[in-house]
């Protein structure tokens, strides 16, 4: 879990940081929470969901902007972009994206995904924590 993890986290950034390129995170929305959202956060969102949907159908996956998708197999995993964004425009910037796994034992694996530094740390249960390669 602790390599599969880290590749949709990885990917993801890659998205986030392309989107930055292409104005996808600019133009901020407010959700009914009052928080801020880009048509680049859903898309993320929407990417690591298919990918985890894809590889672990039975488990559950709870995202910042979708919320909760119920599962059967007792697993599940988080997602979302820190939410350190700015009002104008110019400031906004590809917030990293955070993608955690729990299973009956409770948290395992955690990764942390920054685009634009393309800096990935993951941490999983009796792995300790490790900075990896931007090309991870």
């Amino acid at each position: 879990m602790f390599d599969f993890a880290v590749r949709p986290a990885a990917a993801a950034g890659r998205r986030a940081a392309a989107g930055f390129f292409a104005e996808t995170c600019r133009n901020a929305a407010r959700k009914t929470d009052g928080t801020e959202v880009t048509e680049a956060d859903t898309d993320i969102e929407a990417f690591v969901r298919g990918e985890l949907s894809a590889a672990f159908p039975a488990d559950a996956v709870h995202g910042e902007e979708s919320g909760p998708r119920l599962g059967t197999s007792g697993r599940r995993w988080i997602t979302g972009l820190s939410t350190a964004r700015s009002s104008s425009p110019t400031a906004i910037r590809p917030s990293p994206l955070h993608l955690a796994y729990e299973d009956e034992f409770g948290p395992a694996v955690g990764v942390i995904h920054v685009p634009m530094s393309r800096r990935t740390v993951a941490a999983g249960r009796g792995l300790g924590c490790w900075p990896l390669t931007a090309d991870c």
